[in-house]
């Protein structure tokens, strides 16, 4: 589980309110970064917010997306990932 944040023990599956909590904390730390990257490109950058607004869209998405595909929901499988890998090296 994210960093040790689950308290139920190893193997044990996180409780709806934890995932809940878990959820809302990726969310808003995307909503201060898309913020953040706005502010700084509008003001110290000097850019167009009409154009500042889709770099800083692009970034909280992409921080909700990895957060939320490894934190919060991540894989149940223990497999190690060698069998993707060895696929990505066959098809190249």
């Amino acid at each position: 589980m994210p960093l040790g944040l689950c308290k139920n023990g190893p193997g044990q599956q996180p409780t709806p309110v934890q995932l809940y909590a878990f959820f809302l904390i990726v969310c808003v730390l995307a909503l201060f970064l898309r913020g953040a990257v706005l502010a700084v490109l509008t003001e110290a950058a000097g850019w167009s917010p009409r154009i500042a607004i889709f770099f800083a869209i692009a970034s909280a998405a992409i921080v909700n997306f990895v957060g939320l595909a490894f934190f919060v929901f991540p894989h149940k499988s223990r497999e190690p990932p060698r069998r993707s890998a060895g696929v990505f090296l066959q098809s190249v």
